[in-house]
């Protein structure tokens, strides 16, 4: 059977645009952690999902150029927003640019096999698995690589754990720690041990990221939106690990999602502004994309 070859990812996501800003502020550190922030419908899970596709995509089919990572990547759906049919297509679009037709379909199905997805339902529930998610993946595929861990949504549990909370003041009970920590702790040690990717997509900023003056404005019907990228403070667990990769020595990059354009009637596309910025510096790097009904084209 043909084996791809496996190639480490240098932080390439397979977005020039991004992949170029990455180039000028990437740090000497065994991985990354890249945050992915933005509101309903600003393309968080479809920028997740080219992410993912290019770490199971190969570097290589034979002779032909891919572009991939050729490893396994480790999805903890936290909200049940992603979609395996949306990400086949996603694949199939990616793989048609590079490749026949008659390869493209036994290439997906290699990469949906790299391709796992655990749906954890409490945050104690979604720090046990990344404490037990080195050894499923030493158990399970031991052949590949582990390229990526992606967390979607990391605030998905926030309210629930704010209700918890609560009711255990109001009824005087020891109120525990918060699952944060070991969170960060097992996420930490994944990229440490594996040198992967972490990615962690939430709906708001636990700080504000400012869209400098001088960019180039596009104008949007959402006028929140609509000339700068500031989000709310949250102050939650995803704050808490974006607090704790920033004070690591992690490279952390925040991605702050909105859109640009609203998704037309006849093939639900829409435009999308990605502004990219390393968590302690003040530069920043633009990312445009389009979505469109079986696939995607980031610029």
């Amino acid at each position: 059977m043909f084996k791809y070859p496996s190639v480490s990812p240098p932080a390439l996501t397979g977005i020039p645009s991004l992949d170029s800003y990455l180039a000028t502020v990437e740090r000497p550190v065994n991985g990354s952690v890249i945050s992915i922030n933005g509101p309903l419908g600003s393309g968080k899970t479809h920028l997740l999902y080219f992410l993912v596709a290019t770490c199971v995509l190969p570097a290589n089919h034979l002779s032909l150029p891919v572009g991939g990572w050729n490893k396994a990547a480790f999805i903890l759906d936290l909200d049940g927003h992603f979609q395996i049919s949306r990400f086949h297509d996603i694949l199939v679009n990616r793989l048609q640019q590079f490749l026949p037709t008659l390869d493209v379909t036994s290439c997906v199905e290699r990469c949906l096999s790299y391709t796992h997805i655990f749906r954890p339902t409490s945050s104690g529930h979604l720090a046990a698995t990344l404490l037990h998610l080195q050894r499923y993946h030493t158990k399970h595929c031991p052949d590949v690589d582990l390229g990526m861990v992606a967390v979607h949504s990391i605030g998905a549990f926030m309210w629930f754990d704010r209700f918890t909370a609560e009711q255990l003041r109001s009824t005087s009970a020891k109120v525990g720690a918060m699952p944060s920590l070991e969170i960060f702790s097992s996420l930490e040690r994944l990229r440490v041990d594996n040198g992967l990717s972490i990615v962690l997509t939430d709906w708001g900023l636990s700080q504000q990221v400012q869209s400098a003056s001088n960019v180039t404005q596009y104008q949007s019907d959402d006028s929140e939106y609509a000339s700068t990228s500031t989000y709310p403070e949250v102050v939650d667990i995803s704050a808490s690990l974006t607090q704790a990769f920033t004070n690591s020595t992690s490279a952390l990059h925040h991605i702050s999602l909105k859109s640009v354009g609203r998704p037309s009637k006849s093939d639900k596309s829409g435009e999308m502004l990605w502004i990219v910025r390393v968590s302690d510096t003040s530069r920043y790097g633009i990312v445009a994309g389009q979505i469109m009904t079986h696939g995607m084209v980031i610029k």
